[in-house]
Order: structure tokens, then sequence, then C-alpha cells
């Protein structure tokens, strides 16, 4: 006898047990139901990475604890045997003593599946009711496969494999990072079993990968953007480092700064000490310069030769730049270069002279013409005479000067051909232009070292007698008459000669 013919007995055996007092034991306690998390809260779609290869099934968890027993309750009727009778009969032991007999007409239907048909308990007839039994699947379903099984409103009843679409998604409402009840998106209305829901992933997998690739390009494109420019930075720092050496230079090719004070802003003299003299106030027009022997600190006022550059620096920052077509420091030509800015009496201006820059005035160019006209020129304004006495006229001594008296304003003055370093002056014609002045200064040196002026001259109206052994400078005009004492060496700077 098989077991849907068990089946059938027990559930006509069972009309018979509604009389019978059947109690239930009581079911056991339930163990409590854990809380429940809170939900994270959704992050940004971040991008996608590339698709990684599949890895290995994880083990199975462990198996958890079986819960405790609930208390055993009272015992039931139960079937403890069965038996066929000599008439045919199902005959059924129960476990209060009592048996029951079933009477079993067998009968097979279209499909061939063994149906047993229902008869009275007491000789009644009849076919028992199978509506509450499922049907076992066809013989071609049962394949060791796992099998779903539905009903339809109509009756309709089918065995079908177990595949993803048919498997549908929980309805219950998503939950915000708080807990709270919040309402999905409206792309995942139609996610409703689980295969839409691998379509869905699917999609923004192949979505994401797209964008990964477009991305990765775009990362590739901006890592050559930096190099590029991080190679332009490096050459830029580089252009500014020669920049720096070029300025550093210049520094050294300008040397030490002079200070000078304007005198005036007309064709002059510069006789004193930090004084200068310029042919206008516009610093275009400038074409003549005069520079004092000695500038505002008493230092010697530098040597100036022809195509040197003259800076002259305000306050203000405003500079100006000449380039000398010739003459000494104190009545110098010059060629306007570049630079606006006004001239005033009293000015004080930052003076650097220092050679043009065809090419690159070296350091050690610059020390050594440095060196070799300070070994050729004394430290001292000038040319250095010893005076012995007024009006020694075409007398004067080798390395000597003598006004012509000790109190006429205007008179010649007898210079040696030679000073006392052994310098000589040049012999011939006149070297200046008669009717220009030019300035005369004396200068006596302190019990300091420093040399002061003590006295100060024009000359130039008139035309300058040279001779073998010495040299007349005609019409001397004192402007400050020097007290001389005999035998006292003194320094005199003759402007436009030396």
């Amino acid at each position: 006898m098989d077991n849907v013919t068990t089946l059938l007995l027990l559930e006509k055996f069972k009309k018979r047990l509604d009389s019978l007092t059947v109690e239930t034991g009581k079911e056991g306690a339930r163990g409590p139901e854990g809380p429940k998390g809170d939900k994270g809260p959704k992050g940004d779609k971040g991008p996608k990475g590339d698709s990684g290869s599949t890895g290995p099934k994880g083990a199975a968890g462990a198996k958890g604890a079986d819960g405790s027993d609930g208390p055993e309750g009272p015992q039931g009727v139960s079937i403890t045997d069965a038996y066929t009778a000599a008439d045919g009969d199902l005959v059924l032991v129960l476990s209060d003593g009592n048996e029951v007999s079933v009477e079993m007409p067998l009968d097979t239907d279209k499909e061939g599946n063994t149906v047993v048909l229902s008869q009275g308990g007491s000789g009644g007839g009849g076919d028992s009711d199978l509506s509450g039994y499922v049907k076992r699947p066809v013989a071609a379903l049962r394949d060791g496969k796992w099998l779903l099984y539905r009903e339809l409103p109509d009756g309709t009843q089918e065995w079908t494999p177990a595949t993803t679409d048919l498997v549908s998604t929980n309805p219950s409402t998503f939950r915000d990072k708080k807990g709270r009840f919040a309402p999905a998106p409206e792309e995942f209305d139609g996610l409703t079993d689980q295969r839409s829901v691998n379509e869905f992933l699917w999609k923004y997998t192949q979505e994401g990968s797209d964008v990964s690739d477009a991305l990765e390009e775009r990362v590739e494109a901006g890592e050559q953007t930096q190099q590029a420019i991080i190679k332009q930075i490096e050459e830029s720092l580089q252009v500014q480092a020669d920049i720096l050496l070029k300025v550093g230079e210049l520094e050294i090719q300008k040397g030490s700064v002079a200070r000078y004070k304007v005198k005036g802003v007309e064709i002059g003299a510069a006789a004193r000490a930090g004084e200068m003299f310029v042919d206008s106030a516009d610093a275009h027009d400038i074409t003549f310069i005069s520079l004092a022997a000695l500038d505002l600190d008493n230092n010697p006022t530098k040597p100036v030769l022809a195509e040197d550059i003259i800076e002259l620096d305000w306050a203000d920052g405003g500079v100006a730049r000449y380039q000398v077509v010739g003459g000494e420091q104190v009545a110098l030509t010059v060629t306007y270069l570049s630079g606006t800015h006004r001239f005033e009496v009293d000015q004080e201006l930052e003076t650097y002279v220092y050679p043009q820059n065809k090419g690159s005035a070296s350091q050690e160019y610059v020390e050594e013409y440095v060196d070799n006209y300070f070994k050729a020129q004394p430290k001292f304004p000038g040319r250095r005479f010893r005076f012995t006495g007024y009006n020694q006229g075409n007398g004067v001594s080798t390395g000597n000067f003598s006004p012509k008296s000790s109190t006429g304003m205007n008179e010649s003055l007898y210079i040696s051909y030679k000073d006392l370093d052994g310098l000589q002056i040049y012999e011939g014609p006149p070297d200046f232009i008669a009717g220009i002045d030019m300035p005369v200064t004396i200068y006596k040196q302190n019990s300091s070292g420093t040399w002061l002026s003590t006295g100060f001259a024009i000359w130039g109206r008139g035309k300058t007698d040279y001779h073998t052994t010495y040299v007349e400078l005609r019409d001397v005009t004192w402007k400050q008459k020097p007290e001389l004492k005999s035998n006292e060496i003194y320094a005199l700077l003759v402007g436009g000669k030396w």
C-alpha cells in the first residue's frame, strides 16, 4: 500500500475521530525576536569600477542553536498499527485500544494515478473529496530540480521549475538612515521579481562600465595636462632663476651708489662736494651733467668714460638713464636713454655709473677697471701740488702751483706741468672751448685725512696758455678765495682737465 492510499484512509478515518475527545498539547513559548537594526543611508552613486572576477563560493555559516522545547502536552490519540481484514477492509489500531475499519475500493484515473474511492463509514457509498490535496507533478518534472506550485483563481493547479522571474520582491517600504519609512525611487517601481532586479543591476553595471572607461580616459588626459603644467612651471622657475642671476650681475655692474644734490638746472660747474648740475629740468632734454669730485658722503666720484651709463634714481622710484658721449665728470656730454622725471634744485639723487652692457660686463671687468684706475690715481680729488708762494709766474717749480696774488679775485693761476705724483699735464693747444665757465676747486686735507674744499673759482673765458714747464690759466675768477699756507700740499681739481 503506497503513501497516497494511506493518506486517503487517514482522511476517511478523520471523520470517525471527529466525535472523539482530543486534547492538543500546549504549544511551547516562542523565543523573543531580536531588534531590527536601522537601515543605513543611501550613498551617492559612485563611479563604476572594473568588473572583478567571480569569487569562490563562501563556506556555509554555522547552524544556529535549536530553540528550547516547550512543555509536553497531554497524550493525544494516534494510529499505532494497521492491517487488512479478511473482507478487504483496512483496520486501523488506535493508541486508546479502539479499532477503525475502512473499506478500500481502488481505481485508476485517466492520467494513470491511483485513486481510492471513498465509501461511507457504515456501508454508505460515494467518492472521497480530494480537493484539499496537492496532486503530484507529472513524471517529466520529477528530475531532482526545485519546483514551484501555484493555484489560479479559476482552479487551475500547476507545477513549474523554480526560476528567478517567479520570485517576487519584498514589498516592504524602505527605511532611511534614521529608521523611518521612506519611499523608494520611482525607477524601483517596476522591480517586482528577482529577474527584473537582475536586469536592472546588469543595465547599470554596463552603463557604469562605460562611464568608468570615459572617466579613465579623462584621468589619463588630466595626468598628461598635469605633467605639461609641471614642465611649464619648471621652465618658468628656470627663467626666474636666470632673471635673478642677471639682476645680480647688473647690481655688480652698477657698483655702489653715490649721492648728489641738484645745484642748478642750467649749465654750471659742480665744485663743492655732492653738487650736481644738469642743463634742463626735463629728463628728456638733458645733454649736460656736471658732478663734483666728491659725493655728499665725501667719497671720490667714480671715473666716467665714454659710453658709460649714468643712472639717476629719485626717492619716489623714478629712474632716468643717460649714456656718456665724452668729457670729464665735471662737464659731461650725455645722450638721453630712458626715464621720465623733473629735476628740481636741492633734489637729492642716488647716482650710479657703470659700463654699457655690450653683451656682459663681468664682475672681474669691474674689479679690474677699478683696481687699475686707483693704482694710477691717488686717493684724493684732482692732482696734488705744493704751494710755496704767490706770483711765481713762469718760474713756478715742478710740483708747485702759484696764484698771482693773495688778494686778487680775477687773475692768472700758474701750475707746474707735472704734479707731485709725477703725472704730467697735457702739452699742446687748449683742449676746451673758450667761453664756457669751468670750475677750479682747491682742496686741503684735514687732521682726520678728509679732503675738504678750501677755495673755488671759475675759469675758461680766456685762452689757456701752455708752456714747456707750466700752464697758465687766465681769467680765473675766484668765488671763494683760498687761504694758502706756504709749503702745504693742496689738491687742485680743474674742470674739463683733471
